[in-house]
C-alpha cells in the first residue's frame, strides 16, 4: 500500500474461503504470501520527430509490475478497497491521471495470481 500511496484500512478483513492470503499474509494482516519479490516502475522518454516539420517531441512513457498473489486475494485493503486487484485498479488510475493520460492511452496485461 506504501507504493501505491495509500492509507491501510483502519481494519483488516479476513479472506473468505476462496482468497488469499492463505499462509503468512493470513497471519500477518496487510502483509503477502509472496516473499522476495516487489512492485515495479520502469519509465522512459521517447524522442520522435515530425518529417514533415522536423520538430522533435518528448513522449514520456512508463511500464508497471504489480504484484498481486492471487486471482482474488485481500493481502492489500485500504481506506477505498476491499481487495489486492481493486487496490491495483486504484493505482493504475491515479497513475494514469498523475501523467495526465486515460484508459485508452494504455494496455493492461492480467496473469493468474502468482499463487493461483
Amino acid at each position: 500500500l506504501d507504493y501505491c500511496y495509500l492509507d491501510k484500512s483502519p481494519e483488516w478483513n479476513k479472506p473468505k474461503w476462496n482468497q488469499g492470503p492463505t499462509k503468512y499474509g493470513l497471519e500477518n494482516p496487510f502483509c503477502s504470501d509472496i516473499s522476495s519479490a516487489g512492485n515495479r516502475l520502469m519509465e522512459s522518454v521517447v524522442v520522435s520527430s515530425d518529417p514533415n516539420t522536423a520538430e522533435e517531441h518528448e513522449d514520456a512513457r512508463f511500464m508497471e509490475f504489480l504484484i498481486v498473489d492471487y486471482t482474488s486475494d485481500v493481502e492489500q485493503q485500504s481506506v477505498f478497497t476491499e481487495t489486492t486487484q481493486e487496490t491495483a485498479v486504484l493505482h493504475m488510475a491515479n497513475q494514469l491521471q498523475l501523467r495526465g493520460l486515460t484508459y485508452e492511452d494504455s494496455v493492461c496485461v492480467v496473469n493468474a495470481g502468482l499463487h493461483d
